[in-house]
């Protein structure tokens, strides 16, 4: 009765949870098995000898469906058919009524279809004769059937192969509308019936493959969809599923606790059988333990070669499923790091994909949806399956050889810049990049990433951790290189130049910056170049060198002209006041390799491939055949690293051809050299250096071809002054990664500067004569002046400047407490630790602060106190390369004392041998000896305190007779000053103070000031000069010191009224200089407001005002102590 078969079938389905729970519990009793068995001999079917069923039977035999139908509705879901014999009396009606349909559409060949074995036609029922109406007839009764078509395999077949002829026949456009409709029966069919009943077949390979024959017409979305119904929802809708993913799910545990790297094989083949019909729950075990043991990740891999197709497909639906899981956080508890989970199934994912023929669409479109919903995190799994497929792995830790062999060609970059030496990715980078193509994905995700990037720092949620925000910033950075690199590599330039956009719709466009647009057009305009170049060649019958160079200035003049003129409404006009497009296009469309031959590189190579003939000329095991074979190919290599370094040799020219006729267009004339040198560091120079690793050598060897190429309007000096000057906020605004390529520049343009340094020799071959170095720049015929350059020794001042202003803005950041400053700063430290720092007194200061940092991050920042530590080694191992300041650069020598402070210092010296009580002070920067008070001590004789008096009427007679002579004085240099003016507003004069000025923008009028050669901090330290400090006064009830008080106090008095005289003077004096220098910049015409640098803010502060101003009036007046050159 209906009383007891709906209680029946509810216990049907709890008994089966209830068995899966058992199988998931550890049961320690013996009486599991006795349970077992009663409970078994306890169930009672009532399906046995019922009537209802019975009918339900005798129907379908008969063919009355309807009738048939009307039972089953009254009855609970999928009740009928679980009886044996009603499902194969519904699976014999099915058969019946698709025969004629299955006929005609079998897809079989005619010899195959003749053997075939027809279905009788008994009954009154209509038979299906088309699509439609299979549709109306059979699908029906297939979705009563259920996951029990398994009971008839026969059955499955038959649909599989109508629906695989009725796709191929839509996609070819055979069908009759009213066909149209069975598109979506045959979806309901696979979803409901076909992959239900394929968990119930036991092994069975072949259906597995038939099914997959079917589900690879549809596309991946449709799959998945399929595929997470079947996983997540039909196995928890029949009793009898449960009962079989319980089991599987068991078995699975049984096989996975065996795997281990010695039974890859036999743990494979059980894996792979197990998964032929449930590989969902097989993969997803699987999965949750490579998260939590990443060990696992290679036995796993390579016991995976044991699948069907449709288990590598599901596999692929696994991982993308478990890494979108919403339930997991992907961040570590202390949110700056990501999960190990998501790093180990990223990892897992690039095995797979490299190892075995999946589809990659699926996890390439999961990784561009995350980005358009702004979330990064699940880059990596895009980084690893570059890496994994392509061989190309973007690492900060690469070595100073391997960047050298990334500046060479093809072949030399392949043999030495590997860095896991992943080999035969032909095969797996050719399917990923046919994936990118064949769903547009490539020049999007490219897109996407460069947004992205910067979107991390400003669109991520504002709670994020600084650090995390960096790592994020630098997952984005690297894999836009990684996969850039990838796709310039491996697909055709005819192929990128259709997808990509012009470099001014990237930047105006998409708005993406304009380094990572450079940075993927930058190959487009090689190999434009380059072809036009061979046309050009062609067309000119003349192979002389002159002409072949010619050829290749006018093929870049052809190719980067339209470039120049689109680039100009991108930015605002004012930069092109002071760098001209052309300049800006030069630099961002070059690399490496068009400007320096990594001779060392080829040589390393060639040695390498002469070792290894040597070496296979001495094996005398190998076989003379194979010995003949690899010393050919050795040999082969050789010549092809030969050709190639001739070739880039021969390249290396025709661009330095090209650079020596362009550089008269690229920095106008009459422009201020600070603004210029701003807009060069800002636009061009620090965004590229921290882009990539090679960026920043090319930086800083660009700046070595500017000046090599005596350009015209380029000032070397300003430029490393502008880069060494203050790297402070610089370094604190760099990520990690980022301060990594920082130090990088940053240590190439440190050899440079200290390769000058080096010898006097080589600065004056290198640099006395270079316009780079001049210090004025005049109109007119004088600009061979001698005066107008800094020499040798004026030159080590200016280095030792440069290494003392690295030293401060690098104690400033280990003293800040701040956890990016102290990290960026220490990363920067090593990275330009060949060159910094050179000098005992510096190298010793470094070293005292970073054990300091060392003791107290140990306990709390375990990074920072690593990097500390590390580096704190490395420059312990430099030591021996020190030398002292005065090995670096001749110091100021200190102004002696004149004889009247010398006097004083003698009789100072007999007063304190006397009574110890007379306190001198000397010292102020003008060389003048403040007042001098003299103690007197009641136990003092008459007679001492008389000599005591005469010396100070001595001393202020000698005082009085300085300022007369220093009045005088004052008036020649004044003469002098002014005569210099007036020859200076006849020409361009910039007034530039490299030394003392931390801001080089201070300035913006038209005359070059003085170059302050030491900077005054480090001169204080070096003259510990004391402070002035006025004696005790006298016991003024002594009697008898009272006359020598009175005399005294009218010296002073007049010496007071001397010095408002002179005070006055000099107000006079800087106000007629201030309004000859205001004279002096409106007859230049060059003014403009302080311009920001790279990063950080070129505003003076108003105490670094008040100081510069100070040094002028010093210098104006004559009395500064300083050793100045005048530029």
């Amino acid at each position: 009765s209906d009383a007891e078969i709906i209680p029946y079938s509810n216990k049907e389905m709890s008994d089966a949870k209830a068995y899966a729970r058992r199988l998931n519990t550890v049961v320690l009793s013996d009486k599991k098995e006795d349970e077992k068995k009663e409970d078994e001999q306890q169930i009672i079917d009532v399906r046995e000898n019922n009537q209802k069923l019975g009918l339900c039977e005798a129907l379908l035999e008969i063919g009355a469906w309807d009738n048939a139908k009307a039972i089953f509705d009254r009855l609970p879901e999928n009740f009928a058919v679980v009886h044996p014999s009603i499902a194969q009396a519904l699976c014999l009606l099915i058969h019946r009524v698709i025969e004629p349909v299955y006929e005609r559409y079998t897809g079989l060949s005619q010899l195959l279809a003749k053997k075939r074995v027809k279905c009788e036609h008994k009954g009154d029922f209509a038979q299906a004769q088309t699509f439609h109406q299979l549709y109306l007839l059979a699908m029906p009764m297939m979705s009563y059937l259920g996951p029990y078509a398994s009971r008839d395999p026969v059955l499955m077949v038959k649909f599989l192969r109508l629906a695989k002829t009725f796709m191929s026949k839509r996609h070819t456009g055979d069908l009759d509308p009213d066909d149209k409709y069975a598109y979506y029966g045959f979806l309901n069919v696979l979803e409901e019936v076909l992959l239900p009943s394929l968990s119930l077949l036991p092994s069975n390979c072949s259906m597995a493959e038939d099914m997959w024959n079917l589900l690879k017409v549809y596309p991946y979305e449709i799959r998945y969809r399929l595929y997470g119904t079947w996983k997540n929802e039909s196995y928890f809708n029949y009793p009898i599923l449960i009962r079989a993913r319980a089991d599987c799910l068991e078995r699975a545990k049984y096989i996975m606790k065996r795997l281990s790297k010695e039974t890859v094989k036999p743990s494979g083949r059980q894996l792979g059988k197990l998964s032929h019909n449930n590989p969902g729950i097989v993969f997803e075990y699987v999965l949750n333990q490579i998260q939590r043991y990443d060990n696992l990740i290679g036995p796993v891999v390579d016991a995976l070669k044991y699948l069907t197709s449709i288990s590598y497909d599901m596999l692929t639906f696994c991982i993308i499923e478990a890494i979108a899981n919403p339930e997991k956080d992907r961040m570590k508890t202390d949110n700056m790091n990501i999960s190990l989970w998501l790093q180990s199934l990223a990892s897992f994912a690039g095995a797979i994909c490299r190892k075995y023929q999946v589809e990659l669409t699926g996890i390439l479109q999961y990784v561009a949806n995350q980005l358009k919903a702004g979330k990064s995190t699940d880059l990596l799994l895009l980084r690893e399956v570059v890496q994994k497929m392509a061989g190309i792995e973007i690492s900060e830790e690469v070595t100073d050889d391997q960047l050298e062999a990334m500046a060479g060609g093809e072949l030399v970059r392949q043999e030495g810049s590997n860095f896991l030496q992943i080999r035969n990715t032909k095969k797996s980078s050719t399917r990923l990049k046919d994936s990118l193509l064949e769903h547009d994905l490539a020049l999007s995700l490219c897109l996407l990433m460069s947004q992205q990037r910067d979107s991390t720092v400003f669109a991520e949620d504002a709670n994020k951790h600084l650090k995390l925000v960096g790592k994020l910033y630098d997952q984005c950075q690297d894999t836009l290189v990684q996969f850039g690199s990838f796709l310039s590599m491996q697909l055709s330039t005819e192929e990128f130049v259709k997808r990509l956009p012009p470099v001014d719709v990237l930047l105006s466009t998409y708005h993406i910056p304009h380094s990572a647009a450079f940075f993927l057009s930058r190959p487009l305009y090689a190999h434009a170049i380059n072809v036009r170049y061979d046309d050009l060649k062609k067309s000119d019958r003349k192979s002389k060198s002159t002409n072949k160079t010619q050829c290749y200035v006018e093929a870049s003049e052809e190719v980067m002209g339209p470039i120049v003129e689109a680039i100009q409404p991108v930015f605002s006009s004012k930069i092109w006041d002071d760098l001209t497009p052309q300049f800006y296009i030069t630099f961002w469309s070059l690399s490496m390799y068009d400007l320096y031959i990594p001779t060392a590189a080829y040589d390393k190579q060639k040695q390498i491939q002469q070792n290894q003939i040597n070496a296979i000329e001495d094996n005398r095991d190998m076989p003379a055949s194979k010995k003949k074979k690899e010393q050919e190919r050795c040999k082969l290599l050789i010549d092809k690293l030969k050709d190639e370094e001739k070739k880039q040799t021969e390249h290396v020219q025709r661009v330095m051809t090209r650079l020596e006729k362009e550089k008269e267009l690229w920095f106008p004339t009459g422009t201020l050299k600070s603004e210029m040198t701003t807009n060069l560091l800002q636009y061009c120079l620090f965004p590229r250096c921290c882009f990539t690793a090679s960026d920043a050598i090319y930086c800083g060897h660009f700046i070595q071809v500017l000046h090599n190429l005596k350009t015209p309007n380029f000032s070397t000096l300003i430029t490393y002054d502008r880069v060494f000057n203050d790297i402070t906020y610089t370094v604190t605004s760099c990520t990690e990664n980022e301060a990594r390529r920082y130090g990088r520049f940053l240590c190439s343009a440190l050899e440079t500067v200290m390769r000058w340094h080096s010898s006097p020799a080589t600065y004056e071959k290198e640099c006395y004569d270079f316009p780079g170095f001049l210090t004025v720049f005049r109109k007119g015929t004088d600009q061979n002046n001698k005066m107008d350059r800094l020499d040798y020794e004026n030159y080590r001042h200016v280095c030792h400047k440069w290494h003392f202003r690295l030293t401060k803005s690098v104690i400033t950041c280990l003293e800040s407490k701040n956890y990016g400053q102290i990290r960026n700063s220490l990363i920067v430290l090593t990275k330009i630790l060949p060159h910094f720092p050179r000098m005992t007194q510096i190298g010793m200061a470094i070293e005292r602060r970073v054990d300091k940092l060392s003791k107290e991050e140990k306990d709390k920042r375990p990074d920072i106190y690593a990097l500390a530590l590390g580096y704190s080694g490395q420059l312990k191992s430099k030591k021996a390369t020190w030398v002292q300041e005065t090995d670096f650069h001749i110091k100021e020598p200190k102004k002696p004392i004149n004889s009247v402070s010398q006097n004083l210092a003698q009789q100072q010296r007999q007063a304190d041998g006397a009574s110890g009580n007379f306190v001198s002070k000397r010292g102020d920067p003008d060389g003048r000896i403040k007042d001098a008070k003299l103690e007197v001590s009641p136990r003092d004789s008459r007679e001492d305190r008389k000599d005591r008096s005469q010396g100070v009427d001595g001393v202020l007679r000698e005082k009085k007779e300085r300022a007369v002579d220093k009045k005088e004085t004052r008036e020649k240099k004044e003469t002098k000053i002014r005569s210099a003016n007036i020859m200076e507003t006849n020409g361009v004069g910039i007034k530039k103070e490299i030394l003392d000025n931390p801001d080089p923008l201070h300035h913006h009028g038209t005359r070059l000031a003085n170059l302050d050669v030491l900077d005054d901090t480090l001169r204080h330290r070096e003259q510990k000069t004391p402070r002035d400090e006025r004696p005790k006064k006298s016991d003024r009830k002594d009697k008898e010191a009272s006359k020598a008080a009175r005399e005294k106090a009218k010296e002073e008095k007049r010496e007071r009224k001397e010095r408002e005289a002179s005070a006055k003077e000099e107000e006079r004096h800087t106000t007629k200089m201030k309004d000859i220098e205001r004279d002096d910049r409106s007859g230049s015409g060059t003014h403009s407001a302080p311009s920001t640098s790279h990063r950080r803010s070129a505003e003076p502060s108003p105490r670094q005002i008040d100081d510069r101003e100070t040094k002028r009036r010093r210098m104006e007046a004559g009395g500064s102590s300083q050793v100045s050159i005048e530029v």
